[in-house]
């Protein structure tokens, strides 16, 4: 599992395989109750997390990174700029695209950094 620790070293197609499969597993978006995009989002399902947040250890994890985007996080020195671009994109893709249409999203993704999906 690739977390904020193992990031430098993980490829990029790894890093889009993590976040598809996690998505696709979890089946929907981490939202706040008042529907505001999360890293974490505690549930009455349990903790939901978003194409970013399945990159960052429970032991990683601060709830004061919440609504703050990833290029925010890496220029604060909380993530490291390893695959910024591609997991800001994916982080989008959670945050602004209905899960019907991830699917599409996750191909578009794929396509625009050479990526199999």
């Amino acid at each position: 599992m690739i977390t904020l620790k193992t990031l430098p070293q993980a490829t990029a197609q790894e890093v889009f395989d993590q976040i598809v499969q996690h998505l696709l597993r979890q089946g929907k978006a981490a939202k706040s109750a008042t529907g505001s995009c999360r890293y974490r989002a505690e549930t009455s399902e349990g903790v939901l997390k978003c194409a970013a947040g399945c990159l960052i250890a429970d032991d990683e994890y601060s709830k004061e990174w919440e609504n703050t985007d990833w290029p925010s996080l890496v220029a604060d020195k909380f993530a490291p700029d390893s695959h910024e671009r591609l997991i800001y994109r994916m982080q989008g893709i959670h945050d602004c695209r209905s899960q019907g249409d991830w699917i599409r999203s996750f191909h578009e993704i794929a396509a625009e950094f050479s990526l199999t999906f």
